[in-house]
């Protein structure tokens, strides 16, 4: 979809949207998506409600239809901003100046006593701005952002308007395009929202992340420099075979150096010692890489389940990843206990799966008969996927595989599948041993598999 900015033109369209829809509601909730977008809804008019974004670079401003309910996110913010539009009646909204802005009038009721207030909206890019004022005296009653460098915005001064300033020439006002658009900005808002609310588990992923590839190079550097020491043994064997001016020559060939401090003999035993060195860092090596390799993919899946995770989701992968820490010490102290999986019901058959490790043991282990099937991505970290059903055909094995590599972020690849009473726990939350399995290979995924991970959900 085209890419869509505001500008004065769909600003007059929208206001006058706003105008027409919101003018005598009461704002009923104010909720704080991230640090940059916000969300209202209304008393009366409940098909949509409005989302605000305040990205430096992209503001907007749209009503959305079937926006979920969320808590707000708690910030420097937050309280002071519903505290002062909260439950307010909405006289009008209008676009100001000709210009990115708009202006809600609001009246507010507080122990008997009426406050009129403005709204104002700036949707100028790179400055874009909320703010209150007091109706009766302009006095700025809250601001996003105080004390710019070119304008002076300070608590309880006077409001100025800005400078005109048209963001972007235009003159689109394709009024039901901008809401659509306006969806994908809000579904953006959402991943917004997770990557802050949940800031600890992605910089650990990213940390360790970075530490593994720089292990991995390391570890590479030892085995290549290992493998060029592997000539040793030539020449450890070079020191019995050759003549010593041949041997001299031989050593310096192979840019060594020959100790002439040393007898033949000893200079041999000391190319097999560092023969036996280089080998066996090399063994070392190949076991760390792949122990390094292991748990990259381990952080991949990771970052896979933070994809499809719901907030409650998120919140039990800190726990687990975080276990050990004191609970003095976790954001989040409360231990997390419904680890019920995702269930998607089919024609005769149903298809479950996790979206965190905790999720998947406890599918497996807790919910799932012996008889069902349990599948998951072959050879790679990736979700538990069980299939339940009395009549279980190539059909559904398929559709459930497919799951299961969506849950990985595949398109096509091996899934192995095997009764559950052929599995195992293994030394970690999450870890399956397969005492015997089969193998089903995906070319493709299909609609109705993405359909299945769209709308599952828990019991």
């Amino acid at each position: 979809m085209e890419k869509i900015k505001i500008s004065p033109s769909l600003v007059k369209v929208i206001s006058e949207d706003l105008n027409q829809k919101l003018t005598s509601n009461h704002i009923s909730n104010v909720t704080i998506v991230n640090s940059s977008d916000i969300v209202l809804t209304f008393s009366f008019y409940r098909k949509e409600k409005l989302f605000i974004s305040l990205r430096n670079n992209s503001p907007y401003i749209a009503l959305l239809e079937n926006i979920d309910s969320l808590p707000t996110m708690e910030n420097g913010f937050s309280s002071k901003l519903r505290q002062q539009i909260r439950d307010s009646f909405i006289l009008g909204v209008e676009q100001i100046n000709e210009d990115n802005i708009i202006c809600f009038h609001l009246r507010v009721n507080r122990d008997g006593n009426y406050i009129d207030k403005d709204m104002y909206i700036e949707l100028i890019s790179h400055h874009p701005l909320l703010l209150v004022i007091n109706k009766e005296d302009d006095a700025i009653l809250f601001a996003t952002h105080y004390d710019e460098e070119e304008r002076k915005i300070i608590l309880k001064e006077k409001y100025v308007l800005p400078e005109k300033h048209f963001t972007f020439i235009s003159e689109y006002n394709d009024l039901m395009q901008a809401y659509k658009y306006a969806n994908n900005l809000y579904k953006n808002s959402l991943i917004l929202r997770k990557k802050e609310k949940f800031a600890k588990i992605f910089k650990y992923l990213e940390k360790r992340k970075k530490t593994l590839n720089k292990k991995l190079n390391v570890l590479n550097d030892e085995i290549y420099h290992g493998n060029m020491d592997l000539i040793y043994k030539d020449l450890g064997d070079a020191c019995y075979s050759m003549e010593l001016d041949d041997l001299k020559d031989y050593y310096a060939s192979l840019n060594r150096k020959y100790d002439e401090g040393l007898s033949q003999s000893d200079n041999a035993q000391m190319a097999f010692k560092r023969y036996k060195k280089a080998k066996s860092k090399i063994v070392n090596a190949n076991e760390q890489l792949e122990k390094a390799r292991e748990e990259i993919n381990y952080i991949e899946h990771l970052y896979t389940q933070t994809q499809f995770a719901s907030e409650e989701d998120m919140l039990q992968m800190e726990h687990e990843l975080f276990k050990h820490e004191k609970v003095s010490n976790r954001k989040n102290k409360t231990e997390p206990t419904k680890f019920k999986p995702y269930v998607y019901k089919g024609d005769g058959f149903k298809i479950l799966f996790g979206k965190n490790d905790l999720q998947n043991e406890y599918l497996t282990f807790k919910v799932a008969s012996y008889k069902d099937y349990f599948l998951h991505i072959h050879n790679y970290p990736g979700a538990h996927v069980i299939l339940q059903g009395d009549k279980i055909g190539n059909k559904e094995l398929e559709l459930a595989a497919q799951v299961a590599l969506l849950l990985s972020n595949k398109q096509d690849g091996d899934v192995s599948y095997a009764k559950v009473k052929d599995c195992k726990k293994g030394n970690k939350t999450g870890l399956v041993i397969l005492k015997s399995y089969q193998l089903i290979h995906i070319k493709n995924i299909n609609k109705e598999a993405k359909e299945i991970l769209k709308n599952a959900s828990k019991n």
